[in-house]
C-alpha cells in the first residue's frame, strides 16, 4: 500500500472516529471509493478545525522512551534494511529485546497497556493550545499486508 492510500485511509478513519455523531451523508456509503465520494460529506467540525493534532501513539510506544527516531514505523524498520533508520532501530530492538525474528513486533502488543493513558488532560491540553480535534493513531505497518489499493 502507498503512502498516499495509508494516509487517506487514515485520515477518513481518523476523522470518524472522533466525531460526536455520525456526519450527514447523501445515502448510505458502500465499501468503496466511488460510494464515499459521492456520499460522504466530511463534518463542519473538521471543515471549520484550522488546527488539529495528529500523534502516533500505539504499540512502539511500549518499546520506550528512548527508541531512535521516535519509533516511526518501528514494526516495518526494526527488521533492519538498507536505510539508517531501519539499521539503527534494528540495532536498538535487539540490544534490548533481542533479534527481532526472535522477539517480533507482534510481542510488543501485550507490552502496550496504556496504563498512563489520560484523555481527558489530553483535550484539556490540545483545547488550551487551540486545536480543534486530536486524532491519536498508530500507523498500522506491521499488520496491514496481503492487499493493495490503488488511488486513480
Amino acid at each position: 500500500m502507498n503512502f498516499k492510500a495509508k494516509y487517506i485511509i487514515s485520515f477518513l478513519l481518523g476523522s470518524a472516529c472522533l466525531a460526536a455523531e455520525l456526519p450527514p451523508s447523501t445515502g448510505p456509503i458502500e465499501p468503496n471509493w466511488e460510494s464515499m465520494a459521492e456520499n460522504y460529506e466530511v463534518p463542519e467540525w473538521f471543515v471549520d478545525g484550522k488546527i488539529g493534532v495528529w500523534m502516533h501513539w500505539g504499540i512502539p510506544s511500549a518499546a520506550g522512551d528512548d527508541r531512535p527516531n521516535d519509533g516511526s514505523w518501528y514494526g516495518r524498520n526494526m527488521y533492519g534494511g538498507g536505510k539508517k533508520l531501519a539499521k539503527e532501530l534494528s540495532a536498538w530492538h535487539t540490544e534490548r529485546y533481542g533479534p527481532p525474528e526472535e522477539f517480533g513486533y507482534d510481542q510488543l502488543i501485550p507490552l502496550f497497556k496504556a496504563e498512563n493513558w489520560d484523555p481527558d488532560a489530553l483535550v484539556a491540553f490540545v483545547k488550551d493550545n487551540g486545536a480543534r480535534f486530536v486524532v491519536p493513531r498508530d500507523l498500522p505497518d506491521a499488520f496491514v499486508t496481503g492487499f493493495k489499493i490503488t488511488l486513480k
